[in-house]
């Protein structure tokens, strides 16, 4: 009897554990356990699915979901079903568990499922009992109990510190000749962190990437103590201010990372002040003068290789008529930037025909490699001389001094005839009178 007694205890120690640990069993998830691949510490979450599935015959209630220990759960973050009532037979529970590392190297929790198993209790009210013997009294059936179980799913991921660098971070090409290749600038590329770094790609963009060229990789991976490097040209197609970035694309933690490359584009720029000339309406016999002025505007040196006047219409002689002075005796000449050439052109003419001649400059500007002035004037006959009122009476010429006393009557002679006219007048009046016997 005594045998038996040990047996039955026996049998309810080693027979309860494993119901439990059997249906402890029947909860599972999957994946499990759940690894994350190396991420940049502080960079958003990579999120991955698990589900827990009950695999047992009984529903499970108050199924939980943490993280411990709960100082992880910022770096493990659960979302999704992380909790529910009841989970029936064969039910799954989809939670999303979040990747956010802050610190480098492995990173490692635990995702704990908590839940109630109804289902230990039933298995041990319906487990085979041992027969009593005849002087055993019988064991009353235990009320079943429910259970509280858990099972942990190992969560765990790397975390790595990869950052780029480069130097210098922007180059300036300094001023180049609008069509002329400047020389070429070489910038380094480092990891700043773990290594190894590796670059996936190099492209131009911004606002004039034509302008601008990129040479061959060095290296695309880069390791402590082994930098990259990388030659960048500079081409610039117009003149102004020139602009690009160079945009390196790599595993570092930040991305993209781009270099400032810029520089200033300058060409000759010939002009003329005035651009045209015109002379207007010049009188036969004169020689009227006016001045054009030959300018470097733009900010490149300005050769100037010839200078000349020709006519207008080749078949005829216009440019004779006109003079050029100012002309420098040594062409080609240069011209620094705002630097100009006096030039005089002199009008005659001889006939009445209007002329029409150009003044044709010869230069190194690529916009203009001929300016063209143009100079017209139209000859117009001289007035005619006029007889003045002075002229009828002219004084007549003067004899030499200390030839005797000269009355000169000219300009009185008017009034003194009106004088005596008006004597004779009286005269011959008061003589009327007294030949008449008419008392005065």
């Amino acid at each position: 009897m005594r045998r038996a007694f040990r047996l039955l205890v026996v049998g309810t120690l080693v027979f309860v554990p494993a119901v439990v640990a059997i249906a402890s069993a029947n909860m599972s998830a999957s994946p499990d356990p759940l690894n994350f691949p190396a991420q940049c510490t502080h960079s958003a979450a990579t999120t991955e699915p698990l589900a827990v599935t009950n695999n047992g015959p009984d529903t499970a209630t108050n199924v939980t979901v943490s993280v411990s220990p709960s100082a992880m759960a910022s770096v493990f973050q659960l979302g999704g079903q992380t909790g529910t009532s009841a989970l029936p037979s064969g039910g799954s529970m989809q939670v999303q568990v979040g990747y956010s590392p802050q610190h480098v190297g492995t990173n490692s929790a635990t995702a704990v499922v908590t839940f109630t198993e109804p289902a230990s209790g039933q298995a041990f009210a319906n487990a085979p009992q041992p027969r009593p013997t005849p002087s055993q009294t019988s064991t009353p059936t235990p009320t079943p109990t429910p259970t509280t179980g858990t099972f942990e799913i190992p969560l765990s991921g790397g975390a790595i510190d990869r950052w780029i660098d480069v130097n210098p971070p922007g180059v300036n090409f300094g001023t180049i000749h609008t069509g002329k290749p400047g020389p070429n600038r070489t910038i380094t590329i480092f990891d700043d962190g773990d290594s190894p770094l590796t670059i996936t790609g190099m492209f131009l963009g911004g606002r004039q990437p034509a302008d601008f060229s990129v040479g061959a990789l060095s290296s695309s991976v880069v390791s402590d103590g082994h930098p990259a490097t990388v030659t960048l040209g500079f081409h610039p197609k117009a003149a102004g201010a020139r602009a690009a970035k160079l945009i390196i694309n790599s595993n570092s933690c930040s991305g993209s990372f781009s270099v400032q490359l810029g520089g200033v584009a300058v060409e000759q720029d010939i002009t003329a002040s005035p651009t045209s000339l015109d002379f207007g309406n010049v009188r036969v016999g004169t020689s009227p003068a006016h001045h054009v002025a030959i300018v470097n505007q733009g900010g490149a040196p300005l050769t100037v290789k010839a200078i000349q006047l020709v006519s207008d219409i080749p078949t005829t002689t216009d440019a004779a008529s006109f003079t050029l002075q100012g002309v420098p005796s040594k062409l080609p000449t240069v011209l620094k930037p705002g630097q100009s050439i006096d030039l005089k052109i002199t009008f005659s003419a001889a006939d009445l025909l209007p002329k029409k001649a150009n003044i044709k400059v010869a230069s190194n500007d690529p916009d203009t490699p001929t300016l063209t002035v143009p100079v017209t004037a139209s000859p117009v006959p001289s007035p005619s001389p006029t007889v003045t009122e002075s002229a009828v009476a002219a004084p007549p010429p003067s004899k030499p001094s200390g030839s005797g006393f000269h009355l000169h009557l000219g300009p009185y002679l008017p009034t003194a005839l009106v004088a005596l006219m008006v004597v004779g007048f009286f005269w011959l009046l008061i003589f009327t009178r007294r030949h008449r016997g008419i008392p005065e």
